[in-house]
């Protein structure tokens, strides 16, 4: 030992300062164990939800030919991959490493949606339609509406051409209402009772009808116009509710309802009637009214390989239709968005989109769907007088 250190006293470490390095190393280990904890879970949440949302999209039509439940939950598909960018935000903090496995929702989400985040086109301006093709709406007024004026003011305010309306109270005459209100506007129209009696369709034009016919296997409604000198088919269609009993609530609060008693056959069975009867038809046409069917399932991919549909053609956003809180519907609360597409504009290939959009009713729980078409093939349109 030097002699600087000989002879002093050993130096002790007083027991509060060993309990103080005690803990704190402790405290770091704690620490480390914590985070190893978070990033397992991160890492478990970031995994998790990628193939929950991979095995969805790859699934989407064998969950949608169970039906039921599966088929139900199915039509708010969107709306499941609106986590994905707080998914994304966890592994740039939590997990970097998993980064890329959690933009695979967001890149699943941006190409199965593309059209929905594109702007739309420009709409034309008002009479361009009038030379080059139609302007078109569909809307399900709701038997439950009853402001018949106020009905009448928005239906005027969409400035169609032609307008399809679905639901309308044939058994409280109103029906007959509207069309005296707006047939200064509309001088020509045809109504349609379904098959209840109770309520139907009701198609308005500004051009002559030539001649209409009762669609009774899906509750449908064909005019054939005169427009401008060319012969179009107009379909007007109200198909069923897929609900095994409608009229037999199992909670009172509507959406639970459908959801314990999803049953699309009836749907299903109309829309194979529909596809029968127009998938070769050879004049202009066009198909709209309220579908009941969501744009996720694999019925609305039939139709739309037959037909264009308007709106995913030239319309802004997802376009969904249903709920609106306008209705008088206390089942569904006020607060509850539209969250889904069920009403639609189809034609076949003698007219192309040219603008699409929604619009939001009066006392319905449904939106409006307008559409300015333009005749893509002039040639094959029958002339008519």
């Amino acid at each position: 030992m030097s002699e600087r250190f000989r002879g002093e006293p050993p130096v002790t470490v007083p027991a509060s300062a060993a309990t103080d390095l005690n803990a704190v190393y402790h405290g770091r280990a704690a620490v480390r164990h914590t985070d190893r904890r978070s990033h397992r879970f991160s890492a478990l949440l970031i995994g998790g939800y990628a193939g929950l949302m991979i095995a969805l999209t790859l699934l989407r039509v064998p969950l949608d030919n169970l039906g039921g439940l599966a088929a139900f939950l199915l039509m708010f598909f969107p709306f499941y991959f609106l986590p994905a960018p707080l998914i994304v935000l966890v592994a740039l903090v939590m997990a970097r490493r998993w980064l890329v496995v959690a933009l695979i929702p967001v890149l699943i989400a941006a190409v199965l949606f593309r059209g929905a985040w594109l702007p739309a086109q420009a709409a034309p301006p008002a009479g361009e339609a009038d030379a080059d093709g139609l302007r078109v709406a569909t809307y399900n007024m709701s038997v439950k509406s009853y402001a018949m004026h106020a009905v009448a003011d928005f239906i005027r305010a969409l400035a169609a051409d032609v307008i399809a309306i679905q639901e309308v109270h044939i058994a409280g005459g109103r029906d007959a209402a509207l069309i005296e209100l707006l047939s200064d506007v509309y001088p020509f129209s045809v109504v349609q009772a379904g098959a209840d009696g109770y309520h139907g369709v009701l198609t308005f034009s500004r051009f002559p009808i030539l001649e209409s016919a009762p669609l009774p296997e899906f509750d449908g409604l064909h005019t054939r116009l005169c427009a401008a000198g060319r012969a179009v088919d107009v379909v007007n269609v109200s198909l069923d509710t897929p609900t095994q009993d409608p009229e037999r609530p199992l909670t009172g609060i509507r959406l639970v309802d459908q959801a314990l008693s999803y049953e699309s056959a009836g749907r299903d069975a109309q829309i194979d009637a529909l596809i029968v009867a127009l998938g070769a038809h050879p004049n202009p046409l066009i198909v709209a009214g309220d579908f009941n069917l969501s744009d996720q399932s694999r019925r609305y991919a039939d139709l739309a390989a037959l037909w264009a549909d308007s709106f995913a053609a030239a319309g802004e956003g997802f376009g969904f239709t249903w709920p609106d809180d306008g209705s008088r519907d206390v089942t569904i609360p006020s607060f509850v968005p539209p969250l889904v597409r069920i009403d639609y504009i189809f034609h076949n290939g003698a007219f192309e989109t040219i603008h699409a959009d929604t619009h939001e009713g009066v006392q319905s729980d449904h939106l409006a769907v307008s559409a300015t078409l333009r005749y893509a093939a002039v040639d094959t349109a029958p002339a008519c007088e």
